[in-house]
């Protein structure tokens, strides 16, 4: 499903306008109208019949009319629509120019009614990088809507001005009062630029000026802001995803009106720290853009839209259940840190050093979340407070509230081990976008990195065995052992497993139903195509558990219900007294990872040893393991007599996961067992994916339909097994003649 981020954003526009239709009469239809139909002839419509209506000093209606454009979507369709009008291209193009600080200026609309100015602005990250914007004071209102990127909106507010040019007068913007409570700085007014009656430009002097700082405000794609006639600012650009990068900040500009000389003449004003030299210097003309470099233009910045749309769409995917967006961030403040963006470098080859910043951050984070601090306390010029920001933006507008999204998001040493391994595992095809992680490392492990259903089922995997291993070692009556109605023994390790399970599953996909042993299905309602539920037996082996016997795993199965059944997807066994976890993925193999580093690719073995022997019987001294309770008691004798009469040995370890993955490492020659779904399909899926032979046998006890799984280390033992398990004789297959 697509990312479309601040949705809410162009709803309460829409709101705002439709309350205020007799204010601004056909404005809400407009914008509704542009939703629909995203092109440049209805984004200046909406612009053209909010300025028919416009007052000077009303920031807050120009902004909410702005905000509408803050879509990477809405803005690619503008420039498609340009692209495909060639008539539009040129016009454009002739009133457009590349500004001397590195951005492309292109004035889209040039409405002379009203006299407001819809422009793109697309700031190219290197050339930005080099020329810092000057201090500015435009002198008509405006606003601004970041489509990519981030922006930094430096205010600065002019207190006394005394002029020594006729082209602006001299002007006390504060009071007596005002001006005693503050520190103002001296600096040196310029115009920038007029035009002479010759049509020269001229950067002229125009008196001292006093100003003081303002506030700051870093923002995000999706944001906006206005600005007043009378402050003045700078801006400071930073790219989509880090700090070195090669992609863009672009916005669209809304230039209202503004103040004029007795000329006619709409002159910004500059402000420089020292006196220039001349105090009045020529400006050579800048030339417009041609038709084709304004092509060129905006199909690069589109192509960078596509994928920045992509990256996002990755980054919220619901594969990943919780975005990954918190982890994303956590890079950045990594990054801005060690000044260095590639960050997963950083993070392989520095990790307790990273580990430890991102730990003091959440702590930071926590702070600000709760309100004990204020971003305010930040200064400015530390680059970590726009990444704060983010963060906590995330956290006051999350639907279930800030505490729910700390709780969830707050780890940002778990985030960003979620985001690396997906990026690490997935790589997605970003060719025009440069993220943050600008040098990703490929799949250093057989199995990949960790992400999505396998990432959330590890970390509920290791989260269970700490838990499960805990009340192992205690012996003593806290574990609570218990036995069920039907003589089945479990204890607090069961339920409490269960428990920190199914909390850590919910919280990477809320979506997905959930069936464990001890509390049974989620949901009594009938699945429908594509649904998604986890699968749980947080203890299987209870009795050798509370017995003292280390023979005993968690099993966790992620299925999707296809055609009318539940199919298993992804699986994780956790082997806590031998520190192992197993997992698979449908299509791409088993796995097991030893302690926590060491992880190798499961297959398996061919036994040449045997196969090279000559065997009366495909039994003969194999081992198998069974567990086989739910069979008919017939079945049940016909399966161990044909075991014994074949020279087999057979045992019950008690733990039908640890059986069915036994085979794929070689640690028994097959199995028989016959359990419930959550007992079976996690070491199933990891059994086949290792290569082991599985086949399941239906047969009915009185009107319940019943099923026995067999897994084999050959397709001779997978077929002897079955027979044996059918009480029919085993026919070995013919010798090639």
């Amino acid at each position: 499903m697509p990312y479309e981020p601040h949705q809410q954003t162009r709803d309460a526009a829409l709101a705002y306008f439709n309350q205020r239709s007799e204010q601004f009469p056909h404005v809400a239809n407009a914008i509704t109208d542009f939703l629909a139909n995203p092109r440049l002839s209805t984004a200046r419509e909406v612009m053209r019949l909010y300025f028919l209506n416009h007052t000077q000093g009303d920031t807050e209606s120009l902004q909410m009319a702005t905000s509408v454009f803050a879509s990477k979507r809405l803005v690619r369709s503008i420039v498609e629509s340009i692209l495909k009008d060639e008539s539009e291209l040129q016009a454009i193009a002739a009133r457009s120019y590349p500004h001397p600080i590195g951005f492309d200026k292109l004035v889209l609309y040039h409405d002379k009614e009203t006299n407001f100015k819809f422009r793109l602005h697309i700031y190219w990250r290197g050339n930005q990088r080099a020329v810092m914007e000057r201090l500015h004071l435009h002198r008509f209102e405006m606003a601004s809507a970041i489509i990519s990127g981030e922006m930094t909106n430096h205010i600065w507010s002019v207190t006394d001005f005394t002029s020594a040019s006729p082209i602006l007068p001299s002007m006390q913007i504060t009071s007596q009062e005002e001006r005693a409570s503050i520190t103002p700085k001296t600096m040196y007014a310029y115009s920038g630029y007029f035009r002479d009656k010759e049509g020269v430009l001229h950067k002229a002097y125009l008196g001292d000026a006093q100003l003081v700082r303002g506030t700051s405000k870093t923002m995000v794609s999706g944001q906006s802001y206005a600005q007043v006639v009378e402050d003045g600012h700078y801006v400071e650009t930073n790219a989509e995803t880090g700090t070195s990068n090669g992609d863009i900040c672009a916005t669209i500009y809304v230039h209202g009106p503004g103040l004029r000389d007795d000329a006619g003449r709409g002159i910004p004003i500059l402000f420089e720290d020292e006196r220039l030299p001349n105090d009045d210097t020529i400006i050579d003309t800048i030339d417009a853009l041609t038709s084709d470099q304004l092509r060129h233009s905006l199909v690069r910045f589109r192509n960078l839209l596509n994928n920045s749309i992509q990256f996002y769409d990755w980054l919220y995917d619901e594969k990943h259940g919780r975005n990954l967006s918190a982890g994303m961030i956590a890079g950045y403040l990594l990054s801005e840190r060690h000044n260095n963006p590639h960050t997963i470098s950083l993070w392989l080859e520095n990790e307790a050093e990273c580990r430890a910043e991102l730990q003091a951050h959440e702590k930071t984070l926590a702070r600000l979340v709760r309100g004990d601090m204020s971003i305010n306390d930040f200064s400015d010029d530390d680059r970590t407070k726009r990444y704060f920001a983010m963060l906590l933006e995330k956290a006051q507008s999350h639907p279930r509230g800030k505490e729910y999204w700390l709780s969830n998001y707050g780890n940002l040493v778990k985030e960003m081990w979620r985001y690396c391994g997906a990026l690490r595992g997935e790589q997605p095809d970003l060719q025009e976008l440069k993220p943050i992680w600008t040098d990703i490392v490929g799949r250093d492990l057989p199995g990949g990195a960790h992400y999505g259903h396998i990432a959330a089922m590890l970390e509920a995997g290791f989260q269970a065995k700490k838990l499960i291993l805990s009340y192992f070692r205690a012996d003593n009556p806290a574990r609570g052992d218990e036995w069920k109605e039907d003589a089945i023994p479990f204890s607090k390790a069961d339920t409490e497993s269960e428990n920190t399970i199914r909390a850590i599953l919910q919280d990477h996909f809320p979506s997905y139903w959930f069936k464990g042993e001890e509390s049974g299905e989620s949901t009594d309602i009938s699945p429908t195509e594509g649904q998604r539920r986890w699968l749980v037996d947080a203890l299987d082996g209870s009795r050798n558990f509370i017995a003292g016997r280390n023979v005993f795993c968690s099993m966790i199965a992620c299925q999707k219900f296809v055609n009318g059944s539940w199919d298993t997807t992804d699986s994780v066994i956790v082997d806590p007294m031998n520190d192992r976890i197993w997992w698979a993925e449908k299509g791409r193999g088993a796995f097991c990872i030893e302690g926590n580093n060491r992880e190798y690719k499961v297959r398996v073995p061919n036994k040449d040893m045997f196969n090279n022997m000559a065997m009366a019987h495909p039994f003969e001294r194999r081992l198998v393991d069974i567990s086989v309770k739910g069979l008919p008691r017939y079945s049940h004798l016909n399966l161990i007599n044909a075991l014994l009469d074949n020279s087999a040995v057979y045992r019950s370890i008690g733990s039908t996961g640890l059986m069915l993955i036994s085979t794929a490492d070689g640690q028994n020659d097959g199995a028989v067992v016959t359990a419930n779904d959550y007992d079976i399909e996690p070491g199933k899926l990891i059994a086949r994916e290792a290569g082991v032979h599985i086949r399941e046998i239906f047969f009915k006890v009185g009107q319940e339909l019943r099923s026995v799984t067999i897994t084999a280390a050959s397709q001779e033992i997978e077929d002897a097994l079955a027979a044996a398990v059918m009480g029919i004789q085993y026919t070995p297959p013919q010798s090639a003649p």
